[in-house]
């Protein structure tokens, strides 16, 4: 670049590659010749369209649209990357004034005014009659509970300008010294003034007014370079997360006379890939004083400095001073001035489409307008997509359960879908793909059942039966049953089996009368003992049978109750209900276990049974010769129990799985079936609002999530018509 002495800079290179001059499309100024004005109010009233020509009709829509997105439709702003000037520089960079000069809003510009929070701003353009008025309110989780939102309406924009500034002022005073009080708390120890800290809370400051383009625009808080390492952090985060949404375009102010190889901005552009995105800006122009640094802004300025080469360019502006600040100079006024500046030597030879106010904001409306245009489609996707994912998020808390009849309906809901898959498992259609066996609960208990009947039928008698075949030749042959009974009793009770015990339990219990009569109730006394394991076994397999049940019905609950805390509330409710269907159970199976001892049976069989079998051991020439009565009692005895039993296990057998396993624990008010409708309609209200009531948090949810639903849903007819217009 030629020295400042020498030849003028040379105008920069084209913008857009092509050789061809860069041509502003849109002016966002009005004429900007009338630089003299009587008062502020008028001042305001004249001036306050210097956005009005932006882009087209189309375009607004388009920003309008966007906007609206954020705000109105009550979505999650994390969810969508918007379209969206962003405005990113150090402290006391100038951006305020930089603001003022694009909006010609008044932004307070106090040099003890430090923005410590972002700040939104959007104008509206709204339809007379329709009054000018503006909002200020703060977004945020830790909102402060002290800020009142603000607004006011006026017919005379001038007034309401008048009102912005104080309100303005007033947020940001208010704000700032609620941070330092808060730090002087917690610091109390420090001898110190604490500084007021940066927060992320955002204000948001909407301003409505007629024949005004609609236009947004974010301010973040300056970036630090000292002072509090957490504000550091903060301001850094701040920064990338809004450069960081690839559908944001940066506006990077940089002030001249600092070093511009240390502009945290520029670094946090290069590192977030933002480059091809962002306007640079180069502030405080008029302040440059030594020839090293207003070669390096020229350069700039050119793009020509490859590191910081910016494809939407860089521009020079010239803010008010702060005695010009001070005398109320004129918006008007101010870009006279700043026009009347770039005019002379050497800011003369720098390309005039790239100096002044005018000039940034028709790059600005060229900028956004070709971009909101150009991005229009993806967000539409990225909307239909976010919907479908809210969508699924709300499906999956369920129906809404806030009053006692969505409540119990969504109960009976849980309900059927528990039934139902307990049905399908007691009749033995079992779905593919679950882990374990435990949903197959008929095979499962099949098997208990199995084991049940072996167990009895193998374990279940003390002493077993003499068989009809040659097992009785044989007894006849040892017994000597025409010895006399001192000697026939003595081999008997040698023998130690069934005979022997039979024997000695009628010894044992001899009563009254001659010796050959056996003791009161001598087969029950028998059979009593004989089938004392039953019991055992009886309870052993209710036992696990119980133990199945319940870890099916775990299982069932899992399935048709995905909500852990409400299927927890659902166990619980249900804990007594279920243990009075076990005890059912159990007290049916006492009363079995009673009544076994009963010998008595109408089986139309047994009677044949009981004389074959005495007729076929009697076959034996031997035993027909058999005199002696007690001998004859214990052996027809021995035929009756042996008869007996083949009746009485199967009966047992039977009753338990019907009685106690099928009806108690697996019937209507069985175990599995505690859960039913019956129980439902018995609640009361405040017991189905204890079960299945939604709580605050997921109340809560549900509200934002529909919410988001509905404004989503909005935003897609919206963008649709807007494709139509």
């Amino acid at each position: 670049m030629p020295s400042l002495d020498g030849p003028l800079p040379s105008p920069p290179p084209s913008r857009d590659g092509s050789g061809s001059e860069y041509t502003s499309p849109v002016e966002l100024l009005g004429n900007g010749n009338d630089y003299r004005e009587p008062s502020a109010k008028l001042n305001a009233n004249r001036e306050g369209d210097a956005l009005r020509n932006l882009g087209t009709v189309e375009g607004e829509k388009l920003l309008s649209f966007f906007d609206d997105l954020k705000s109105r439709y009550s979505l999650n702003k994390t969810a969508l990357d918007l379209p969206q000037l962003v405005v990113v520089g150090g402290t006391s960079c100038g951006k305020s004034s930089l603001l003022q000069a694009i909006t010609q809003l008044p932004f307070p510009v106090d040099n003890g005014l430090c923005t410590r929070f972002p700040t939104e701003t959007v104008i509206h353009r709204c339809q007379l009659p329709m009054r000018t008025y503006y909002t200020i309110s703060m977004e945020g989780q830790t909102q402060p509970s002290e800020f009142k939102p603000m607004e006011y309406f006026s017919e005379s924009w001038a007034d309401v300008s008048e009102h912005l500034q104080q309100d303005l002022s007033r947020a940001f005073k208010m704000l700032n010294s609620q941070d330092v009080d808060d730090m002087n708390r917690h610091h109390r120890t420090h001898r110190v003034r604490q500084q007021a800290r940066l927060r992320e809370d955002v204000m948001k400051v909407d301003v409505y007014k007629p024949d005004h383009a609609h236009f947004s625009v974010v301010d973040i808080p300056g970036l630090i370079s000292g002072g509090l390492t957490e504000d550091q952090e903060i301001s850094k985060r701040l920064a990338r997360q809004y450069i960081r949404n690839p559908r944001a375009i940066i506006l990077a102010v940089v002030p001249a006379v600092d070093d511009i190889e240390n502009q945290a901005v520029l670094s946090l552009v290069r590192e977030e890939d933002a480059l091809n995105r962002t306007i640079g800006v180069v502030t405080k122009c008029d302040m440059l004083q030594r020839r090293d640094e207003q070669k390096v802004v020229f350069d700039l300025l050119s793009n020509r400095i490859p590191q910081y080469k910016l494809d939407l360019g860089w521009f020079a502006i010239r803010n008010r001073t702060t005695e010009e600040l001070e005398d109320g100079t004129s918006y008007n006024q101010r870009d006279g001035k700043e026009t009347e500046f770039f005019n002379t030597y050497p800011w003369s030879a720098v390309d005039r489409d790239f100096v002044g106010i005018q000039n940034l904001r028709a790059c600005l409306s060229s900028t956004i307008y070709e971009h909101v245009k150009e991005t229009f489609p993806a967000v539409q996707t990225d909307i239909r997509n976010n919907l479908k994912a809210v969508q699924n998020k709300l499906t999956a808390l369920g129906e809404p359960r806030d009053d006692f009849r969505l409540q119990q309906v969504f109960l009976s809901d849980i309900h059927r879908s528990y039934e139902g898959l307990a049905r399908q498992w007691l009749n033995g259609v079992y779905r593919e793909g679950r882990a374990g066996e435990v949903y197959k609960l008929r095979a499962g208990l099949n098997e208990l059942e199995a084991e049940f009947v072996e167990s009895i039928r193998t374990g279940g008698k003390e002493h077993e039966f003499l068989g009809n075949d040659g097992e009785g030749a044989q007894f006849f042959e040892t017994l000597g049953y025409q010895d006399s009974s001192d000697e026939w009793e003595a081999r008997m009770e040698a023998r130690g089996d069934v005979f022997s015990w039979i024997l000695k339990t009628w010894n044992d219990n001899a009563g009254d009368g001659f010796w050959y009569k056996p003791p009161v109730d001598f087969e029950e006394l028998l059979w009593r003992d004989l089938i004392k394991s039953w019991d055992g076994y009886a309870r052993t397999y209710l036992d696990k049978a119980i133990q199945k049940i319940r870890d099916c019905s775990e299982v069932l609950y899992k399935e048709a109750c995905p909500d852990e805390t409400i299927r927890k509330k659902l166990i619980i409710a249900l804990q007594d209900k279920a243990q009075a269907a076990t005890e059912r159970a159990e007290a049916e199976l006492e009363q079995i276990l009673c009544e076994l001892c009963r010998m008595k049976t109408h089986h139309g069989l047994f009677k044949y049974w009981v004389e074959e079998a005495q007729r076929m051991l009697l076959a034996d020439p031997r035993a027909q010769i058999i005199t002696k009565n007690k001998l004859r009692t214990i052996l027809s005895v021995h035929q009756n129990l042996r008869q007996f039993w083949e009746i009485a296990v199967s009966r047992f057998v039977d009753n338990v799985i019907i009685q106690v396993i099928e009806r108690h624990l697996l019937g209507a008010e069985g175990l599995i079936f505690s859960f039913n409708v019956g129980w439902i309609r018995k609640l009361e209200e405040q017991q189905a609002q204890h079960l299945v009531g939604e709580n605050a948090k997921v109340q809560r949810e549900r509200e934002q999530l529909q919410a988001q639903v509905n404004g989503l849903t909005r935003a897609l007819k919206t963008s649709s018509e807007l494709l139509l217009s």
